[in-house]
């Protein structure tokens, strides 16, 4: 059965376009009866939201609190059954979580190259004063090259955003496992950090942080130090915020603390991650602290828990799971810290 949807989002991907609009809302109902299908039993800690393709199956949240209008911004991206090409970067707005409306247009942007294993991924979200930004990843595999290009988006309202400004790339021999992920921003006084992973699949991975007074202007990478990482798992995914309001933007009139929300993978597997906590004092050396506690509600119907983000103002973690009939849902849930031994 998933086999046969991932074979309708294929065909559909083909003729997402407003040139095929009566096609479009064709496979969306198809869409919304494979969901039907699939979703079996939803937990108490799920949070709802719709997803262009018509599935609502999303990974990759990322959360601001606008002080200025009192509203959450959440950015995600689909992914219907980990069919990649719809990872595009979606964009809800509203009061509460449970009350979102939709940015427009939305998503926010595509990728520069229709074809399959080139697609978008990994938003994060970072405001300054009344400008909203969010970054994301282009992956490009073509002629035995890949391409890992960092944009992003602007909004002064955050409902309409702007086209997608490149704000740097790297390059790897296609043969091999090697590519970026997962951007990571924060604005600290004058100057936003930027945090990458460099990551060869199944070996290990490096933390990256660049720093600029402009967004335009990330240039250097300088290499980070995480202790306590739990034998045999090495950083795949993460979330930074600031630990005293869980906010992503501070004023830097005096020293903070970050938190970090790290999704690790073992090494040589596919689908086993620990979500951990680390915090950092200088915004270079991070101290893993301890692994988040996944309800138990959760555990009986996740095949494997994936990214998350900390919630501002309530500290409570907003996480990506896919169920056990490869359903990928979003889940809010308690911040509560385990040790890595438990």
């Amino acid at each position: 059965m998933a086999r046969l949807y991932k074979f309708v989002l294929l065909v559909y991907s083909k003729f997402y376009s407003g040139l095929f609009s009566k096609r479009r809302e064709i496979f969306r109902l198809l869409a919304r009866f494979f969901r039907f299908c699939f979703l079996k039993k939803k937990t108490s800690f799920d949070l709802k939201v719709r997803t262009y393709d018509g599935s609502n199956q999303a990974v990759h949240p990322d959360i601001l609190f606008d002080e200025n209008f009192q509203r959450y911004i959440l950015v995600y991206t689909p992914y219907p059954f980990g069919f990649d090409c719809y990872e595009n970067p979606s964009v809800m707005y509203g009061k509460t979580l449970s009350h979102l409306k939709a940015a427009n247009p939305n998503p926010i942007s595509f990728s520069e190259i229709n074809l399959p294993q080139c697609h978008l991924c990994d938003p994060a979200l970072v405001q300054d004063d009344r400008k909203f930004y969010c970054f994301f990843l282009d992956v490009l595999n073509f002629d035995n090259v890949r391409k890992c290009v960092f944009y992003y988006s602007d909004s002064d309202d955050a409902i309409h955003w702007s086209m997608k400004k490149i704000i740097k790339y790297y390059s790897f021999d296609g043969s091999t496992k090697e590519h970026v992920l997962c951007p990571g921003v924060i604005k600290y006084g004058n100057d936003f950090y930027f945090y990458t992973v460099h990551v060869n699949v199944g070996v290990g991975s490096f933390l990256f942080l660049s720093k600029a007074e402009s967004i335009e202007n990330f240039k250097n990478d300088e290499k980070c130090v995480i202790n306590n990482i739990p034998e045999g798992y090495y950083l795949w995914h993460l979330n930074i915020c600031f630990s005293n309001d869980y906010s992503k933007t501070h004023s830097g009139d005096e020293d903070e603390e970050l938190l970090g929300l790290f999704l690790l993978r073992k090494k040589g597997e596919a689908a086993v991650y620990k979500t951990v906590f680390a915090v950092s004092r200088d915004f270079h050396t991070w101290d893993i602290t301890g692994e988040l506690q996944i309800p138990d509600e959760i555990k009986q119907v996740a095949a494997s828990v994936y990214k998350g983000t900390v919630i501002p103002n309530t500290g409570e973690v907003l996480i990506s799971y896919k169920d056990k009939n490869k359903f990928w849902r979003m889940a809010i849930i308690p911040n509560k810290i385990i040790s890595l031994e438990a």
